[in-house]
This record gives structure tokens, sequence and C-alpha cells, in this order.
């Protein structure tokens, strides 16, 4: 690294010089129009490969599980409670571990920065500091995106760190980074709830097929209004360990934990108390609903301590076969049985295979009624936001964008003109639509509410990330190419002969090159490629595996289930 170089914007609001490196991805957001005037600074990434991701994500997952075990000793003390571990680890581990991993991730940026330039300068604009930083569970995600949130907590890393002499503060109001990012963490939170919500169905499979097992569905269950209590947040005093991430993360925890889960506990857990004896609730499915509602997570709670059935029920893609998956870890951890899409294994709790209702029903209902390529995007925030196995900023920025160059210039010139592209549910600033532009003039936006209608009715679709949509483009039975690069999105050792069938079906790619050549040559006629008998038998394989579909859904789940949840 030159030495010269003694400025590191932590944001997009620093002016861009050759003296300047970038913290991270986040600082290259379109929308202040960067373009960096034909410089090319260098960016900051604490990640040298995939290997490098899963040792952090391993090491938060054990400083949350511990710090937990410390949080619920002061809890219990000053809300005048007896928990046991069962019941704070299904109040405090979801927010925990995605707290402890955003924490983690920046102050590994921080760290690099006091090791490799101690003389450098800290570019940060004015933010004032909500107390606490975060209302709800969930708004460490939905806020892990807004370069305010981040500059609040690089500026509370800062002072932990002792690091406050090396900041310049900008010139910037605080009102101007709050809305600096474009869009509200809680329209982020009703756009993804509603997003994962398109995985479940209504009403739950349990009540469609006589199961004694509640589901609570995130807006059927109270989430706000509570009664807050005026508590001592200084009184959190948590065990503070020899490690410095570990003892800044005691500090801060005190300082960010949600006010639903302190100041609001009493409120919430009397209304969850009365929830249960309501509904009669005894035995309990979690799915995405209880990632988004609080409420839920205090009825978890007290089910988990008293003994009561949990499961968990996989709501979305990854499950099963990415090597990191946070969110299937937590949940695993919380519940004594999973309902996968077909996959087992000895992770974690039990595994419990069982055809997904919402994936039955989009059974082979492929018909196609236009001649559209649909490409199907995705891409992660600009600040890393959870540890998992794709869509890593850094990545998105060097490689998954240029990707996308890269296989729209290898189509021929009469298959490009037929790329309709479905952009990502959120713009988190990358200037998606805009670069694609660039790439290809005059490009299609699909603006469908949903990717299932475009996919049932396209002639191909193209996918570049093992996302949901796949596995529902081959339950539906269109006709689908994708690629991805293996050392970005690693699958577990167990799932990678699934993969390895879709390779030899000429389905799935490793490189954009190689898929746009079997796009071009099967663009054509997707359909006799597609109906070859080999192709379908690794199509129906891969979906028993990982999206598994039966018409007929429901004996599945009485016969599996009947026994284990009275």
């Amino acid at each position: 690294m030159n030495n010269n170089i003694r400025i590191i914007a932590l944001t997009p609001y620093s002016e861009i010089s050759g003296e300047t490196i970038l913290i991270g991805a986040n600082c290259t957001d379109a929308s202040f129009g960067r373009t960096f005037g034909g410089l090319h600074p260098a960016m900051i990434s604490p990640y040298r490969d995939h290997a490098a991701i899963e040792q952090a994500s391993q090491y938060c997952w054990g400083a949350a599980l511990n710090i937990c075990g410390s949080l619920s000793e002061q809890l219990n003390r000053i809300l005048g409670v007896k928990r046991g571990p069962l019941y704070w680890e299904a109040l405090l581990l979801p927010w925990l571990v995605a707290w402890v991993e955003n924490l983690y991730d920046r102050y590994l940026r921080l760290d690099w920065v006091r090791k490799n330039m101690p003389d450098g300068i800290l570019e940060l604009p004015h933010v004032i500091l909500p107390a606490p930083l975060y209302q709800k569970s969930f708004d460490v995600w939905c806020q892990s995106h807004p370069h305010s949130v981040n500059a609040s907590i690089y500026s509370l890393l800062i002072g932990c760190m002792g690091m406050q002499n090396n900041v310049r503060f900008l010139g910037i109001p605080p009102e101007e980074t709050r809305t600096a990012s474009g869009i509200s963490g809680r329209q982020k939170l009703k756009g993804l709830v509603k997003r994962y919500a398109g995985s479940l169905i209504k009403p739950s499979p349990f009540k469609q097929a006589g199961i004694n097992c509640t589901e609570l569905m995130h807006e059927s269950v109270k989430d706000s209004g509570f009664a807050a209590q005026d508590l001592d947040r200084g009184s959190l005093r948590i065990e503070q360990p020899q490690d410095e991430f570990k003892k800044i993360l005691a500090i801060l925890t005190a300082k960010t934990l949600p006010s639903a889960l302190f100041e609001e506990y009493h409120a919430r857990s009397a209304y969850a108390q009365q929830l249960i004896q309501k509904r009669k609730i005894h035995t309990l499915c979690i799915s995405n609903t209880f990632w988004g509602n609080d409420t839920i997570k205090y009825v978890l709670a007290e089910l988990r301590e008293s003994g009561a059935r949990v499961l968990g029920r996989q709501h979305g893609s990854g499950y099963g076969n990415y090597e990191l998956n946070t969110p299937e870890q937590i949940e695993r951890h919380l519940t004594d049985i999973f309902i996968t899409w077909g996959w087992t294994d000895k992770r974690h709790c039990q595994t419990l295979p069982l055809p997904d209702p919402k994936l039955s029903g989009l059974s082979d209902i492929h018909a196609a009624a236009n001649d559209n390529i649909l490409f199907i995007g995705s891409h992660g925030g600009m600040y890393m936001f959870r540890y998992q196995s794709y869509v890593i900023p850094e990545f998105v920025y060097d490689r998954y964008a240029p990707m996308q160059g890269i296989f729209l210039n290898a189509l021929s010139k009469a298959v490009r003109s037929r790329i309709v592209y479905r952009p990502y549910l959120v713009e988190y600033g990358w200037g998606e639509r805009e670069r694609l532009k660039r790439f290809q003039p005059g490009i299609r936006f699909d603006s469908a509410p949903q990717a299932i209608k475009s996919m049932s009715r396209c002639s191909l679709a193209v996918i570049d990330h093992p996302g949901t949509s796949l596995l529902e483009a081959l339950v539906m039975n269109t006709p689908t190419i994708a690629y991805w690069e293996p050392e970005q999105s690693p699958m577990r050792a167990e799932a990678q002969p699934y993969f390895e069938l879709l390779k030899g079906a000429g389905i799935l790619f490793d490189s954009p090159e190689e898929a746009a050549k079997q796009v071009n040559s099967v663009a054509g006629d997707p359909q006799s490629w597609w109906k070859n008998n080999a192709v379908q038998a690794a199509r129906r394989n891969f979906c028993r595996r990982f999206a598994w579909a039966e018409p007929d859904w429901k004996p599945y789940w009485v016969n599996a289930l009947k026994n284990r949840t009275s």
C-alpha cells in the first residue's frame, strides 16, 4: 500500500483525490454521482478470500453466544425476572448475531487502517447518535445500509478504539446524513418482510392439513404501541473480556440493545403470555415472520422455556446448501425440528424434509407466452450486513456487476435484444439500472409485482445467483440457465453433487461466458433442449433435494407431523 495515501473515506461524502482510499464498497454509492474523475482509489477489504469470511462468521457466532449469557444475567437483574438461557437466546440471539456481525465488519476495517496507516485521516460526517441505536430487533439488518447509521457505528468504534485524533469531520449537516441513503430502514423492513412473505402461504399449511401447530403471521401479532419503562441503560454492566473487540462489544451492546427488548420488556412479555393462553399455543412453528416481529420472539421465548415443542420452517433459498447461512444457523439453534424443502443434514437440530406448499402450487406451471429472455439479477448491500456465501459488497463491486456486462456482451445481437432484466427488490445505491443501460442501451426492465408471473411466461430464464428464483424456476419447469462464481458462492460438500447435476445438464455454469454461449445455443428453441430426458432428470433430482414440490402435499405433512405436534 502506498504510504502517501492518507485520507480514508468512511462514507460517500468524502471528496476523492489521489490520496484517498475507500473503507469499503459503500463509498462508491452511485446516488452520489461517483465516477472518481478517472481516479482509481484503493479499497479496503478485510477478507482475503471466502475462508476469511467463514473465520469471521465463526468468531462472531461465538462472541454472540458469549455475550448473550452475560447480557441475560444483567437483564434478569435489572428487569427483576428469573429467566433461563433458553428464554434469553430466543429473545436476544436474532438481534445479537446480526449486531455482532455488523460491528465486527466495521471494526476489522478500522483495525486495518490502524495497523497499516496509523497516521491516516478518517473522514466522517457529523452525526446525531440515536439512543438507543435500534428500536426493534430487525432494524439491525434493515439499517445496515443507510450511510447515516453506519456513520454512527463508525463514530462509536472510533471512540472505543482510541482513534479520535485521526478524525476530520466533513461539513455535512446531520439531517442530510439521515436521508442520504434514499430509502429508510423501515421502508426496507416492509419490503423485506413482503418479499419473504411471498415464500409462505395463507392460511398456515398446518391449519390446512389439520395439524396441531401454530404459525403466527407477522401482521396478525401486535408489534408496536407497547408501554416503555424508564430504565437506566448505564446499569447494564456486561463483563468485558480481554479481547479488544469483545470488550468494545460489551460496551456498545448496552447502548444499542433495541428498546423492544429492554424498555418494552414487561409490556411485551405480558402480551405474549396472554397471546399464548388466548390461542392455546402448545406447539409453535417459526419461519420468516419471527424475524420482523419482536412479539413473536417473546412467544417463542416463553414456549422454549416451558419445554414446548418448537419447529422451524424453511422460507427461502440457501438453506441446506450455502456454506454460510446466518438465518439458518439461528433458526435451527432455536428449534427442535427444522422442516426443509427436501434436504437433510446433521449440522444442528433434526431436519424433516417435506414438500413445500408454496412451491407445490408452482409445479410445472410454465407456459411460454412471449419470446422474452428474463434475466433475474441480485445484489447485496453496499455495507456488509451479514456473513453469507454470496454478494459480499466488495465482490459485488469488483466481480458481480462486471460479470453481468461480460454476459450481455457475449450474447448474439438477436438474443441480446430479447433480454428483459428484473432488478433486485431493493436498490442499495449501486445504480443498477444505469449501469445496465451502459452495458446494453435500450435494455428493457421487468416490472411485474412478482418474478413468478414473468418466469411462468418467458421463453427462457437466466439467473446469475443461487437464490430463491432459481428454485422457483426449476419447479415451474421454466427453461433456465444459471451462472455464478463457485469461489464466491461456495456450497456445502453434501450439496455439491446436486449442483454438479445441473452443470452436467447444461443448466448451471461457473462463468458468464459459458452461460452466454449456452443461451446463444438454445435461445432459438429452448423447449427442444429443456425437454431432453437428461435435462429433465437433472432438474427433477435437484428439485427433490432442494425444492421438493408435490401437488398433493398435505398427506406428507400429516404423516410426518401428527405424532410430533401433539
